[in-house]
Order: structure tokens, then C-alpha cells, then sequence
């Protein structure tokens, strides 16, 4: 063999290893989207841009009169005795919004801003944000994560369809602080979940509850007020959603497995194209 030909030879061999590498890349690559959660799942975002007043439509009242305010495009949760009319500034109105279509399978999701400007005065039943489901499957209010007073400290609850926390964070929640908040609801399982703060989708839920009914699907979501223990809110940037890094406003990150897959595949078939090449 001349030593031209020799150099064509090495020349096409190292051509058609470039040419597997890129295609071996390029398969990772595809894995590693394929493992990563889907995005434009969102069923609705609020950032509550709406003019100061009463929550206006797609916010409908559910029961109760005053204490859910428009302010600053925030909303604006003080609980009172029964008012009178819906502008009153205290009072004990729900409001929800309904999703456009249900949701029967899956895992839906809902995360916002909360900011608590006034501790409860009694651990009762003051839960404030929940899921919507349809009569018959179960309770109606579904997912309830509550404000609930231990001695001093203000404790993130939850329960399935309880009236009562059936657990609570072991940490107390600060006041006047911007806290993320994100909850769900597994259709499959029944199981009600909160996260605080969540930084990753990676991350255990804080608090969890199945001790409840499972409801058939999910129709809406809803904040609300009890009576006038319950403590004063803030709520802003609300996502509800199909995927948790996009309720909880993060960055999804591949399960770890997804890595150790792609890693496998890619030295299974560096090997190959070195044999093929030897």
C-alpha cells in the first residue's frame, strides 16, 4: 500500500468515527430531552394585573361576602366577620376559578406567592387554598393547605379533604416574607402534596395526605376564608399546571437515572464504533 493511499485510508476512518460520535451525541442528546418534563402544560397563570376592587371574571365568588381584594395587582386575603357587601375590605368570600376543561388523570399542580402580613389566632379550620372537584367525587375542596397557630409560631398545613391539618411543616412560617408555595393532587392515588420554597423538581414533598376520598377529577381551584382567626394574606403570581417546574417556576432538572442511561448507551456504543474500527 503507497503511503497516499495509506493516509486516504486513515483519513476515511477517521471521517466515519467523526461521523458515529455525532450520531452518538445526538442520541444522548434526544435521550436526555425525552427524560425531561414537557412544558406548555400550563392550564392557566395569574399575576392578578387586574384594577384594584373585587377579583372580576374568569373569578367568580363561591360563598361568603368581602376580605378578597384586587390591591396593587395582588390579592389581597383579610379575614373578618361577615360583611355586607363584596368590597368590603374584611370578610369570609371564596373565590375560584374554574379550569376550561377537567382534569381526570394525572397530577395537577398549583404554586404561588404567598405573603403573610397576619398570624391566625387558632389552629381550626382555616384552611385557605385547595383544588375544585365536581359533587359526588368526594369532598368538593380538595388538596387544603392551611395557616394553623402552634403556641406563637404560624405552621404551612395540609390535608387531603380533612377540616383539620392532618400534618404540619416543622418549621414556623416568617411574617412580611415572600414564601413560594406549590401544591398537588395525584388523581390516581388521592394524594394531596406541599412544597415551601421549592428550588428543585428533584425535592420530597414537605408535607403529604392521603387519608382522604379520592376525587374523580379536577374542575378549578380556589382561595379562601374561613372566619376572622384565619390570619391576613398576600397571594401573587398564581401557575396552576400538569408539571411541578412549572408551578413552582423552576428550571426542571433529568432525574439522575436519566444521566446514568445516557452515560450507558454512550459507552456501549463508543465501544462498538472502536471494534467496528479495529
Amino acid at each position: 500500500m503507497s503511503p497516499l493511499s495509506h493516509c486516504d485510508l486513515l483519513l476515511e476512518l477517521g471521517a466515519l468515527e467523526l461521523g458515529m460520535l455525532k450520531k452518538l451525541v445526538l442520541f444522548s442528546f434526544t435521550i436526555l430531552l425525552g427524560s425531561m418534563p414537557c412544558f406548555g402544560d400550563i392550564i392557566f397563570n395569574d399575576a392578578f394585573d387586574y384594577a384594584d376592587g373585587v377579583p372580576p371574571a374568569p373569578w367568580v365568588v363561591n360563598t361568603g361576602i368581602g376580605g378578597q381584594l384586587i390591591s396593587g395587582s395582588r390579592l389581597v386575603m383579610t379575614p373578618g366577620a361577615a360583611a355586607a357587601v363584596q368590597t368590603s375590605p374584611t370578610g369570609t368570600a371564596d373565590y375560584q376559578r374554574t379550569f376550561a376543561a377537567a382534569l381526570n388523570t394525572g397530577t395537577v399542580f398549583a404554586g404561588f406567592d404567598l405573603v403573610i402580613t397576619s398570624a391566625p389566632t387558632d389552629s381550626g379550620d382555616n384552611y385557605f387554598s385547595h383544588f375544585v372537584a365536581p359533587p359526588g367525587g368526594g369532598s368538593q375542596n380538595t388538596g387544603r393547605v392551611f395557616l394553623n397557630l402552634s403556641g406563637v409560631n404560624t405552621l404551612l398545613g395540609l390535608s387531603e379533604i380533612s377540616g383539620t391539618a392532618v400534618s404540619s411543616s416543622p418549621t414556623p412560617l416568617a411574617l412580611n416574607t415572600t414564601l413560594r408555595v406549590v401544591q398537588s393532587y395525584d388523581l390516581a392515588t388521592g394524594t394531596a402534596s406541599v412544597w415551601l420554597n421549592p428550588t428543585s423538581n428533584l425535592e420530597s414533598a414537605l408535607l403529604t395526605d392521603a387519608s382522604g376520598g379520592n376525587a374523580v377529577s379536577i374542575t378549578g381551584f380556589q382561595f379562601r376564608i374561613n372566619n376572622a382567626t384565619d390570619g391576613a394574606k398576600v397571594i401573587d403570581n398564581l401557575i396552576v399546571a400538569t408539571t411541578f417546574a412549572e408551578a413552582a417556576n423552576i428550571t426542571a432538572v433529568p432525574e439522575p437515572s436519566s444521566f446514568a442511561l445516557v452515560g450507558l448507551l454512550s459507552l456501549l456504543a463508543f465501544r462498538k464504533c472502536k471494534r467496528s474500527n479495529s
